[in-house]
């Protein structure tokens, strides 16, 4: 049951969300969405401080299934390229060469992976995620020392953008801005032809002041620049803003005026919660989607399970055995009594009961002496009458109710292929083997040579 349930965790200063989902035939359910808040210790900084722990651990454990969790997008680099049209491992190795041009920390202290946003006949739009190892560990340690076992991790932006797609958001063609603004921070996804080509962080606080949204607007221009000479977009002219709650009106004037686009805002509130976002994209999961968890959390999840197991077995097998030692002990003395009978009786019938099995051995040798219809020389006129002209035959033999081994030659292949449909079709034969037709020089010129084995039918009882 716990295998057909999926759960995404996301973590937010004072709230622990999450959505699970159970697969019911062919479609997903959500049978689980909550957010339960918690109180954040005064002047307490560290994630990973005991008091978070102990507040974290009680709400973990209402936590059932897979669990996914989700990393901030601010603690994560995206870069969407272009590559090749190939096989996912190609895709792959050729995702993780892109890292070097945009991370500004080595490979070796770096979490990547890669996703499949589109696919042509020539080319495919990829995303390249990568953390920091050390992000990645602190995430995950927090829920880890709150009791849960992740076996996956998302990026927050993806499981918006999974949200976006499957809420009919995401306009067909032409080009899109689509900004997420949340508490935590900002995020931006611009779309060519409903397909992302670039997926960030603004690292930007939310609708605040005028002089958020001229920093904001900023970094939108920037932003678009830098995409005009990357990607050859241009006139884009409208920004579609989603925000919780209401967003201050001088916010949104400034934002227009220094961005000069059009405005369009929604609530976040009108999409389905983030987890669930992230639960079905866990759901989804294969190698064509992002997945920055390391190798050992999935080993350990295997490593346990294989313990459960195991622990589980031996308790059925104690079970069992000790159920199986009570009937033993049970019927022993039952038993020993009928042995002893028993032992008279079979000594009585072993007497007549081997002569009755001599006379029956004896009678099978009769039949199979009478029996001459797999016989050698019946075998051998067999194959001579289905002998096709052109083909000699150097060797037959014959093993005794198994099978005929036979080799022979011709100038060419056509008269022994002849010979081997001419085999299949004789009733004599179980099954014909051809093992192996083979050119070889004799006397001046090539000779095909043959080898088959003809299988007899088994002796009747």
């Amino acid at each position: 049951m716990s295998d057909d349930l999926i759960t995404a965790v996301v973590l937010r200063r004072g709230a622990l969300s999450w959505t699970t989902l159970q697969r019911k035939k062919n479609r997903l359910d959500v049978v689980e969405h909550k957010t339960a808040t918690f109180a954040w210790p005064a002047g307490v900084t560290d994630w990973q401080a005991p008091e978070i722990t102990e507040r974290l651990k009680p709400l973990c454990a209402q936590i059932k299934g897979r669990i996914a969790i989700s990393l901030p997008t601010e603690s994560a680099l995206l870069r969407v390229v272009r590559l090749p049209t190939v096989e996912v491992d190609e895709i792959r190795d050729m995702a993780s060469l892109q890292v070097d041009k945009f991370s500004p920390f080595p490979m070796d202290q770096m979490a990547v992976s890669q996703e499949i946003l589109h696919q042509q006949e020539g080319a495919s739009r990829v995303v390249v995620a990568t953390a920091p190892l050390d992000a990645v560990a602190r995430w995950g340690g927090i829920l880890q020392a709150a009791g849960l076992s992740p076996r996956e991790m998302d990026v927050d932006i993806l499981g918006w953008w999974r949200l976006l797609k499957q809420e009919k958001q995401v306009a067909d063609e032409g080009r899109q801005l689509l900004l997420l603004m949340e508490e935590g921070g900002t995020e931006l996804v611009v779309v060519q032809d409903g397909v992302p080509v670039l997926m960030r962080s603004l690292g930007v606080p939310g609708a605040g002041s005028a002089a958020d949204a001229a920093e904001m607007a900023e970094e939108l221009n920037y932003t678009l620049t830098m995409l005009e000479a990357e990607w050859g977009l241009g006139g884009v002219s409208s920004l579609q803003l989603w925000s919780r709650g209401a967003v201050a009106t001088d916010f949104l004037d400034r934002l227009r005026v220094e961005s000069h686009l059009t405005l369009e805002t929604h609530q976040l509130e009108h999409l389905p919660a983030l987890s669930e976002g992230l639960a079905r994209r866990s759901a989804e999961r294969g190698p064509h989607l992002v997945d920055l968890a390391p190798l050992e959390w999935k080993s350990a999840l295997e490593a346990r399970k294989l313990k459960h197991g195991l622990l589980v077995g031996a308790c059925v097998f104690a079970g069992l055995w000790l159920l199986a030692v009570l009937a033993v002990a049970g019927g022993l003395m039952l038993e020993n009594r009928r042995v002893a009978a028993l032992t008279a009786e079979v000594a009585e019938l072993k007497k007549p009961a081997a002569e009755v099995e001599q006379m029956k051995d004896q009678v099978r040798s009769l039949e199979r002496y009478a029996d001459r219809t797999a016989s050698g020389l019946e075998c051998l006129r067999e194959v001579v009458l289905l002998l096709p002209e052109g083909l000699e035959l150097n060797a037959f033999t014959y093993k005794k109710y198994a099978e005929v081994n036979l080799r022979g030659e011709a100038d060419s292949s056509g008269p022994i292929y002849d010979f081997f449909q001419a085999l299949e079709k004789s009733t004599l034969f179980k099954e014909v083997k051809p093992e192996a037709v083979t050119q070889q020089p004799r006397g001046g010129r090539v000779r095909s040579q043959f080898r088959v084995t003809l299988v007899i039918p088994e002796e009747q009882p």
